[in-house]
């Protein structure tokens, strides 16, 4: 963990970076929607 300070901006920035979704190489990534029941906890 960093002991500098980061304004809201760098953190954004920092845990966004890797994030990938829309066109990958094998078309583009797409969730179906799925009705859980209301006792699912889910993790995302």
């Amino acid at each position: 963990m960093s002991a500098e300070a980061h304004t809201s901006t760098e953190y954004i920035k920092h845990h966004l970076q890797n994030l990938t979704y829309g066109q990958l190489p094998a078309g583009y990534e797409r969730g179906e929607g799925e009705v859980l029941q209301e006792s699912t906890w889910t993790l995302a």
